[in-house]
């Protein structure tokens, strides 16, 4: 059974990619700004991890951030960054994948 990881890229790599994608045309420049723009809620990001079954130090481990960020996130009281969305949404999709190998 092969390992299946989750690596998080921070913003600046999030719009190296983006550019990338749009240049060579496998992604429309509306397509990515409309993943990347997509804001979530401190309660949408509680659902989705408990969704997930993971702890706020999980969820920061994945991420690649301090627990306390994503405690601050959930509180309300920190900016969530635009790109947690996709994100969470490619933890899903390891799963998913995990769970059909």
């Amino acid at each position: 059974m092969r390992n299946l990881e989750v690596t998080v890229l921070p913003p600046a790599s999030v719009r190296s990619l983006r550019r990338a994608a749009e240049a060579s045309g496998l992604i429309g420049h509306a397509d990515v700004s409309a993943l990347t723009r997509h804001t979530v809620s401190p309660e949408e990001i509680v659902a989705r991890r408990s969704a997930l079954h993971l702890s706020q130090v999980d969820l920061a481990r994945q991420l690649g951030v301090a627990a306390n960020t994503v405690n601050r996130w959930e509180a309300g009281t920190r900016g969530i960054p635009t790109y947690l969305w996709l994100a969470l949404e490619g933890i899903e999709h390891v799963r998913q994948c995990k769970a059909n190998y």
